[in-house]
């Protein structure tokens, strides 16, 4: 069939080309070229940039210094909102990416590299007085609530609810070695553990099971602490 003008032009203008030049992508392609992106070899599609921290990174070169992180005594985060917020998720990213998590924090207090690792990488992103007391608190406390937390999230996602035969042998995560995984599942599996978790779960009511009313008064009026109420022995 006859070429129609696009083709047309499209020819003559590789027939212009030098022998063995090949043209650049044009459109978007090329624009994410020119910024750095990196792209598949034979993809059009960009490779998406980490932006974690990139705001703390434009304020540092705004301020021409890191921000400071100032704890006033006895509490555990700054009174700062914007420096609460950016120590938090400064502190996370660590967390996710830098530390293992251990079965315990015992294991963390022993071991003093753990705790000048974290700091030190937080260091680098804001100004942490790390001869302050409140401050060294409020790093310790952050590292035992980050870390408590991630363990939680990797037994919630690779061991609750998974066939004893498909639970992970390696590490799902890079922070970890697949020896510390190993004993954090041993940790999860051990029956002792099981034992005392059932054992703080409360009791439920069959579905089909009437609770008396004198024992439904009693279950509302009970405290796991302090027992039941005295007025509440009164009435009864």
């Amino acid at each position: 069939p006859p070429k129609n003008d696009y083709e047309r032009r499209r020819d003559a203008q590789v027939a212009a080309y030098p022998p063995g030049f090949t043209p650049s992508p044009r459109g978007r392609a090329s624009k994410r070229k020119k910024t750095g992106d990196k792209m598949a070899p034979g993809s059009m599609t960009s490779k998406r940039v980490r932006a974690e921290g990139s705001e703390l990174t434009k304020m540092t070169k705004a301020m021409g210094r890191r921000m400071p992180i100032a704890v006033a005594e006895g509490k555990r985060r700054p009174h700062e909102p914007v420096q609460a917020a950016k120590f938090a998720s400064e502190a996370g990213v660590i967390i996710r990416d830098k530390v293992p998590v251990l079965t315990h924090w015992k294991h963390y207090k022993r071991d003093e590299q753990y705790y000048k690792n974290f700091v030190g990488k937080l260091s680098g992103r804001l100004a942490i007085n790390q001869e302050d007391k409140a401050t060294e608190e409020a790093c310790t406390d952050m590292l035992r609530s980050g870390v408590r937390q991630l363990r939680y999230r990797l037994k919630k996602k690779y061991f609750i609810g998974v066939p004893a035969d498909q639970i992970r042998t390696t590490s799902p995560v890079p922070s970890m070695t697949d020896q510390q995984w190993r004993a954090l599942v041993a940790n999860w599996t051990d029956p002792k553990n099981m034992k005392e978790r059932t054992n703080n779960v409360e009791p439920s009511l069959d579905a089909n099971e009437e609770l008396d009313a004198v024992e439904a008064f009693k279950a509302c009026h009970t405290s796991s602490k302090h027992g039941l109420t005295e007025p509440a022995r009164e009435a009864i």
